[in-house]
C-alpha cells in the first residue's frame, strides 16, 4: 500500500464524514454521492485519455482502470463528496434563513 493509497482512504474518511456532519440527511447524502458519482464519471475520460496520450503519468500507484489509478478515482469521489456536502450545506443554510421573517 503506497502513501498515496493511506491519503486518499484518510481524506475519503474524513470527507464523507464531513458531508455526513453537514447534512445528518440520508436523502441529501445520497444527493452527494449520485453527485460526486457523475463527477468521477466525467473526469475519468480525461484522465484515461491523458494518460494515453502520455500528458501525465502516475508512476506506480496501485491498481489501475484503463490506466488511471484507482487511487485517483478515489480522491475525485471524495473531493466532490467534500465539496458537495459543504454547497448542500450552504444552500439550506441560505433557505432557512430567508423563511425567517425580516425585522425592521
Amino acid at each position: 500500500m503506497t502513501d498515496y493509497t493511506i491519503f486518499n482512504i484518510v481524506w475519503f474518511t474524513v470527507s464523507l464524514s464531513t458531508a455526513w456532519l453537514f447534512t445528518r440527511d440520508r436523502r441529501k447524502i445520497a444527493r452527494i454521492v449520485r453527485m460526486s458519482a457523475v463527477v468521477v464519471l466525467l473526469s475519468f475520460p480525461w484522465d484515461c485519455l491523458a494518460v494515453a496520450k502520455r500528458a501525465w503519468d502516475y508512476g506506480t500507484p496501485g491498481p489501475r482502470l484503463f490506466g488511471v489509478p484507482l487511487n485517483d478515482l478515489l480522491f475525485i469521489f471524495s473531493c466532490s463528496a467534500f465539496s458537495g456536502s459543504l454547497l448542500l450545506s450552504q444552500a439550506i443554510g441560505r433557505s432557512n434563513s430567508s423563511a425567517e421573517p425580516q425585522k425592521k
